[in-house]
């Protein structure tokens, strides 16, 4: 017998080089798409790992445990009058870039800009099962850079120091490739996440810096070390929110700061317990401590008001946040 081996093994051969060249113009063509749509919002860490595995970015809304991360210039429209346009354009996009150096290098998702306001998310699309860790150690870093910053701008003769409002919460989001047949983004959606955006505008009541929800609290309060501000309803949600401001990285608090935490604690249960005048006298006791706070002032004049005018028997304690 005779075979004629040539060409099946030829037709074999050809088909084989023919699949291998166009998977690999496949993935390098997906690869590019990654890089193109991605690159600007992720680490380059982060950014390998969905490059190396493009599955990761799933199509349309997947519901996963995230923390949402929203920050804001305080006083930026007042900062904005005070500097001609092409200054204020130099001075934002220092900020900005500073700002999301530190998202990138606690690997979260740079959402998007809103003029000077940033958005960023983590535990999508690279899971992260530390994630309100990350998002609290972004927190910190972004007030350590901003101080920085604040001081190349006044060394380099700048009249203007910016300060930045944080918000942060936990909880389940819908995360995925959301908008319209023309254009799409890779996005969170949900209560938890305009929640952490509502955190963001309520640190202006209290004058604090970061401020987190209890859902966030109860995932990372074993690594650091935050205080108590207050219960309270913010708008657009019915159910109250217990919050805390983020201080520091554990057993790193400034020695005012731990010296007046105890009476701080004091203070706040005794206002609980509608014992307004001792929380006052407490409250008062912190400030000498600590020099000026306006969370314990902001107390101190709910003391003060409650001792004129008695809260009703069934006051639950909860402030009511009225502005965004």
């Amino acid at each position: 017998w005779v075979l004629d081996s040539a060409g099946p093994l030829l037709t074999l051969g050809l088909g084989y080089m023919a699949i291998i060249v166009y998977r690999f113009f496949t993935e390098e063509r997906e690869k590019r798409w990654v890089k193109a749509a991605f690159g600007q919002y992720v680490s380059s860490k982060v950014l390998d790992v969905l490059m190396d595995d493009p599955s990761k970015l799933r199509l349309g809304g997947e519901r996963r445990e995230m923390t949402a991360f929203f920050s804001d210039v305080a006083g930026f429209t007042s900062i904005s009058e005070r500097l001609d346009p092409e200054a204020l354009v130099v001075l934002l996009n220092r900020y900005l870039t500073a700002m999301t150096d530190v998202v990138f290098e606690y690997d979260g998702y740079l959402n998007k800009y809103m003029g000077d306001g940033i958005m960023a998310f983590w535990n999508a699309p690279v899971k992260q099962s530390d994630h309100a860790a990350r998002a609290c150690r972004a927190a910190l870093k972004s007030k350590k850079r901003l101080s920085e910053l604040n001081e190349e701008l006044q060394k380099e003769g700048g009249t203007v120091a910016l300060k930045a409002r944080i918000g942060i919460n936990t909880g389940d989001m819908v995360v995925g490739n959301m908008g319209s047949s023309q254009k799409s983004d890779y996005t969170v959606m949900g209560d938890n996440v305009n929640l952490a955006s509502r955190l963001e505008g309520a640190n202006k009541a209290f004058g604090s810096a970061i401020m987190i929800s209890e859902f966030t609290y109860e995932v990372v309060h074993d690594h650091f070390d935050v205080r108590f501000l207050d219960i309270i309803r913010v708008p657009g949600k019915a159910k109250p929110v217990k919050t805390y401001e983020l201080l520091c990285e554990k057993g790193q608090l400034e020695p005012a700061w731990a010296a007046a935490m105890p009476a701080y604690h004091e203070a706040i249960q005794l206002f609980v317990d509608r014992q307004f005048e001792s929380a006052r006298n407490k409250f008062l006791e912190v400030l000498k401590i600590l020099g000026q706070d306006k969370c314990c002032e902001t107390y101190v004049q709910r003391c003060e008001f409650f001792l004129q005018t008695p809260p009703p028997k069934d006051w639950d304690g909860v402030f009511e946040l009225k502005v965004k």
